[in-house]
């Protein structure tokens, strides 16, 4: 491993790690009511978001087999074909937060999936999204019950019309863990975004094909750290995804 300008390289992987600390000032908040489109989507403003958005997201189910994954898509307005990208919840589940992402993503020129990572199992008529029993129980399921899901949805994705065939991932805490495993077994994957979550060990990310960026804060939760991380960071998240997508 070397050392560049703060980045590490692993191999051919590029492995940014963004630190701030708890504490950390966070960037001005906008007037509330006031929606720029390409803004990283905080929690608090994820509802305010999707409302405020051109964009329509639509829900359908990827089947593969007989499982079933619960999926979140949102287009994006470009004359040509464009790259994917596969988003990947935190522990808190499916909710206005993710979808938001998604969101953002369309507006940025990319098809995003949103994968609900707790459906097609007993989780689906289990906890609620949001609640520490759902966060404890996706940290219960292991690669085996998880990269099928994002395989499914990846599967799907690049073979729709409107996709140029490339695709990446971007996951959000949690959601790393799905995201590297199964990066881990796709060569084809172009990139992978990790905003906080547990960081990968060399080990890991020399399974991975992909180029891979992560921006970590102090732990793998929604703390006010990570989110300021997130947000200073997505302009950065987004010019990746195109150099490697498009």
């Amino acid at each position: 491993m070397r050392k560049v300008k703060g980045r590490a390289w692993f191999g051919g992987l590029l492995m940014a790690a963004v630190m701030t600390v708890q504490g950390q000032t966070a960037a001005p908040q906008q007037p509330a009511g006031s929606i720029n489109q390409a803004d990283w989507p905080a929690p608090e403003r994820a509802a305010a978001i999707l409302a405020a958005s051109p964009r329509h997201g639509e829900w359908f189910n990827v089947r593969s087999g007989l499982a079933v994954t619960r999926t979140y898509i949102v287009h994006p307005v470009r004359k040509d074909r464009g790259p994917t990208i596969i988003v990947i919840h935190d522990d808190q589940g499916m909710d206005d937060f993710a979808m938001a992402i998604g969101n953002q993503l369309a507006q940025a020129g990319f098809t995003a999936l949103v994968a609900d990572m707790a459906t097609d199992s007993a989780l689906r008529t289990g906890p609620k999204a949001g609640t520490p029993d759902l966060a404890a129980a996706l940290r219960k399921l292991s690669p085996m019950d998880l990269v099928p899901r994002v395989r499914a949805v990846y599967d799907y994705a690049i073979r729709l019309p409107a996709v140029n065939e490339k695709a990446a991932t971007l996951s959000v805490g949690w959601g790393s863990v799905p995201a590297l495993a199964f990066a881990a077994t796709e060569p084809k994957l172009n990139a992978a975004v990790i905003f906080y979550g547990k960081a990968p060990s060399q080990d890991e990310l020399g399974k991975v094909n992909a180029k891979v960026l992560g921006f970590y804060a102090d732990d793998d939760h929604r703390t006010s750290a990570n989110l300021t991380a997130s947000q200073q960071n997505w302009s950065k998240a987004i010019e990746f995804l195109n150099q490697n997508t498009n």
